[in-house]
């Protein structure tokens, strides 16, 4: 397994609730050795201590079939705060815009579109530094770090083209705190997607 963002957590067990054992760097290989039945967390065995990390954030190497892993029973939940103390304390990130060309037609070679991503806080309190991860078409991944966002701000980040030379279809998929920096009042909103459909020019 490879790690795909700049600093993944190694958790107890299979979900943010559970605690960090470790930080796993960018492009790190350690063992997969189960995974969940679906397959959304990965057990790894990192120098002999074992722990699960997001398969969302990672690449499987070479021919990998996991047996599914029970994993541990969820620690205990602390109370949680109130929804009027949530919104006066926390920050919520979302990816506001991911916007461009969704359908484009091929005429002659390669074809270069542009995209625009824009990432904004729409919670009540400020962020700390924090990561945002695109994975490009081609399998590649782009790791952006935002240093601050204030309440109701937002982040433009530019330069985000994709080079098409083929027929098909294309997924461009961003995750906003990619690496669980930051405690949000909604931690379910932080991902998006664009399908771009890739057509032959007709003679």
């Amino acid at each position: 397994m490879r790690v795909d963002v700049n600093a993944l957590n190694m958790r107890a067990g299979p979900g943010t609730t559970f605690p960090v054992l470790s930080q796993l760097s960018l492009a790190a290989e350690v063992p997969a050795v189960g995974r969940l039945s679906d397959g959304s967390w990965l057990e790894v065995n990192q120098g002999g201590t074992r722990g699960w990390v997001s398969a969302a954030y990672t690449a499987l190497l070479g021919n990998c079939n996991l047996s599914v892993t029970t994993p541990p029973a969820s620690p205990t939940p602390v109370a949680s705060p109130t929804p009027l103390q949530q919104a006066q304390q926390q920050p919520n990130l979302v990816v506001a815009t991911l916007n461009g060309a969704s359908s484009i037609t091929l005429a002659g070679g390669e074809v270069v579109s542009s995209y625009l991503l824009q990432v904004r806080n729409a919670g009540n309190a400020p962020t700390g530094a924090f990561n945002v991860t695109i994975f490009f078409p081609d399998g590649t991944a782009f790791d952006y770090v935002i240093n601050e966002l204030q309440p109701g701000a937002q982040s433009n980040i530019d330069g985000l083209t994709v080079t098409f030379g083929s027929p098909g279809t294309y997924r461009l998929e961003v995750f906003v705190d990619s690496s669980n920096n930051i405690a949000e009042s909604n931690e379910s909103d932080n991902g998006a997607f664009l399908d771009i459909v890739v057509s032959a020019a007709t003679p």
